[in-house]
Formats: C-alpha cells, structure tokens, sequence
C-alpha cells in the first residue's frame, strides 16, 4: 500500500490531466515489447535526431565527466545514452501493467547472491542505494520479489501532481509503498518493529543543495543528499549498493554488495562519500546507462 499518497494534493487539473495521459498511456503499455522497442527507436530518432533534445547539454556532461575519451568515444556513449533513454521511457509506461513472471525475469538477482536473505534472517533492515542509472523504476517494482521484508521507496516529490501519481503508482503496484524524501525518518521509525528496505537514489538532487554535501560527481562539483548517511548512522542501518547489468532490452541483472555493514565505523559524510564513490564507478563502466 502506499502510505504517502500524491492523492492528498490532487485537484481539478490533475483529473484533466488523468483523462489525458491514462488513455494513451495504458494503450501504449498494452503493448508487447517488441512493438514497444519499435517505438522507442522511433522516439530514439525524433528525440535525437531531429529534436535534439538536451543534445549540447548531454555533450557537455560527457566532456566533464571524460575529458580523457576520443570524439569518436564520447559519440558511442552519446548514442547508446539516448537508445536507452528511450527503452527506459516505453520500459517504464509498460510498467502500469506488467505482469508478475514478467517483472521477476526482467530484473531479477541470481539466487547465488544472498546479501539480502542473509540480512532478513538476522531480522536486520538496510538501505538500498541505486542511482540514475539502468532501469531503476524496474528494479524499484521487482524489488519485493527479490528482496525480504517491506519496501519503502523514497522519493523526489514532482511538481506536477499527475506525474508523481503515475510514477507512486508504478513503484508500489507490487508490494512496496513510497515515501517522500521529508517523510523518510519518520516512516521508518513508524515501521521499527519491522525489517524493512528503504531503497534511496544516490544521486537524487537534494532539496535543499545549500545544506548537501558537495562532492566531485562525474567531473562536476556536485550536490550530494545525505540522507543515506543520516540514515544509516542515527538508525544503525548497514547499506546495501545496487549494481544494475543491462543483459539486453528490458532484462537487467541487479547485483547487490555491502558497502557498510556497521555504520558506527563511519561518519555521515564518509557514508556519503562512498555510496558516491560506488556510483561513479559503476557509471563508468556502462556511461551510456547513465540517465
């Protein structure tokens, strides 16, 4: 169930908004995926093409972030990134009506890997860091079928109230249930009597950057939410890293490690700092993931 709905803000224009984009939004995910992906090749082609769509500031984040790479290089990332853009965009529409065997052979952790179980048999709730990266909005909807214990996806609240909706909607279809970022704490002290996941983006743009952590992020000096690290040290949650693997279109293998296992060895900012350094590593090796 989700806790924090956006239902609570809803007003006239979301409902113009509803009667607008559910239509053509659930007559694009009744879809099979090869006709989606014949459209995201589509949408790949306006969008790059000929709409050019944030074209000169993807260049630019590509420069700052590998200012060692050819042009030729930094073209093979440019062009992959927008192709993924655009799997992500028609992945995430499906979503609305996925069925269960689909999500679980579409993002799934390979039983050989037992960081998660092992935690939930010592009754111990963690955080889950993902980042832009991949398909996250997938894992978030797969993560009860590989993960024990309740789901709590935390996130950035939208300033468009039907988007936020849509999106609340995806990530707790399956079991979990979302959170707002300001809500975090408090949820999860509510539900301390039981062993749950917050799974946080690392790189979320805090909402406050005045009061972040400003770390080098991808060649840019860059805003860093703390919340992991608040999180993790004031509750004593270790934190659990996510590396997402695209095998191919819509299948991607997520491959958690433990980053900190006891939070009390650490300060916040050192949390932060690392869960930061894991993510930049992790870009690096798939840079055309990386949304």
């Amino acid at each position: 169930m989700n806790h924090k709905k956006a239902g609570t803000r809803k007003s006239a224009g979301f409902y113009i908004q509803a009667a607008l984009w559910y239509p053509l939004l659930y007559s694009i995910a009744i879809l099979p995926f090869s006709w989606l992906y014949l459209l995201s090749d589509i949408l790949r082609f306006f969008i790059y093409k000929v709409f050019k769509y944030r074209l000169k500031i993807v260049r630019q984040n590509l420069a700052n972030a590998f200012p060692g790479y050819s042009q030729i290089r930094l073209k093979e990332i440019e062009i992959g990134f927008y192709k993924h853009l655009c799997d992500m965009m028609v992945e995430t529409i499906k979503l609305l009506v996925i069925s269960e065997k689909n999500v679980r052979k579409r993002s799934f952790v390979s039983p050989a890997n037992t960081v998660y179980s092992d935690y939930y048999s010592k009754n111990q709730s963690i955080i889950a860091v993902l980042g832009h990266y991949a398909n996250w909005e997938l894992v978030c909807q797969s993560a009860p079928f590989f993960a024990s214990g309740r789901i709590m996806v935390v996130y950035k609240p939208l300033s468009n109230v039907f988007f936020e909706h849509f999106f609340n909607h995806i990530r707790s279809r399956t079991g979990g249930f979302t959170v707002s970022m300001a809500n975090t704490l408090s949820e999860i002290i509510k539900h301390r009597h039981e062993v749950i996941m917050p799974v946080l983006v690392g790189d979320q743009t805090p909402s406050s950057p005045q009061s972040a952590q400003w770390l080098k992020f991808m060649g840019q000096d860059t805003p860093v939410m703390q919340g992991i690290g608040k999180i993790s040290k004031k509750l004593g949650f270790p934190v659990v890293t996510n590396e997402v693997v695209k095998h191919s279109r819509g299948h991607y293998e997520v491959i958690p490690k433990i980053l900190i296992d006891n939070p009390s060895n650490y300060t916040e900012d050192e949390i932060t700092q690392m869960h930061t350094v894991w993510l930049v590593q992790i870009i690096k090796q798939r840079p055309g993931l990386w949304l």
